[in-house]
């Protein structure tokens, strides 16, 4: 069965670690054909960029290392056109949760705003903690911010991961990054959300999208 296909010919896939082991330089994932740059294409993107880097939010700063903004900000003076993934905003939340700047709609406006016209499509998260900046409490929020965007940013998209993933994904001891079953599971439903979010006949009118993949993948 043909794969679904996408408009977006170009991507840019902005995200923190937990996107770390969805190319093969994070050593999760075994066969190229599974990382996520395989998995646009198989959608139909031509062109694939991945800005990732650990420990990512939007406004702060971790290491001196470029936060979300900071990178998006770079493909916008380099006068970049097409589409935006985002899978970012674990940081976020566990940074407002310990008197970080907020509310999470502020952190969403300044990434929309640097987007600019382009289609963005902007995962929802969860974790499998129940204490500490990174309880799953906290995470409910981004889905609700994300979806309150939808009505100020015609571009964006929302793909909800949190109502996807499984718990089996998560790597046992942490319970916020994913097996190597995980990261494949995560590459291949991000490319074909995206084709749902964007299909080649035509951006969706729906602001929540899924992969339509099966839970038993």
């Amino acid at each position: 069965m043909p794969y679904p296909q996408t408009s977006c010919t170009s991507v840019v896939h902005i995200g923190d670690s937990t996107s770390d082991g969805l190319v093969a330089s994070g050593g999760f994932l075994k066969n190229p054909a599974w990382d996520v740059d395989a998995q646009y294409k198989d959608v139909g993107v031509k062109n694939v960029t991945t800005d990732i880097s650990g420990a990512r939010a939007i406004i702060e700063h971790w290491n001196n290392q470029p936060n979300s903004l900071d990178a998006i900000e770079k493909f916008e003076k380099q006068g970049y056109q097409g589409c935006y993934v985002l899978a970012i905003g674990n940081n976020d939340l566990a940074n407002m949760s310990v008197g970080g700047a907020g509310p999470m709609s502020m952190r969403i406006d300044l990434m929309m705003q640097h987007a600019g016209s382009n289609p963005v499509m902007w995962l929802t998260s969860r974790t499998l903690r129940t204490s500490g900046p990174y309880t799953d409490a906290n995470f409910p929020a981004l889905s609700s911010a994300l979806i309150a965007a939808c009505q100020k940013y015609p571009n964006l998209r929302v793909f909800d991961w949190r109502s996807e993933v499984q718990t089996s994904w998560y790597q046992p001891a942490d319970k916020i990054h994913y097996t190597s079953h995980g990261y494949r599971e995560r590459a291949e439903r991000i490319a074909r959300a995206l084709a749902n979010a964007f299909p080649a006949s035509g951006a969706t009118s729906s602001c929540v999208i899924h992969s339509g993949l099966s839970a038993s993948q």
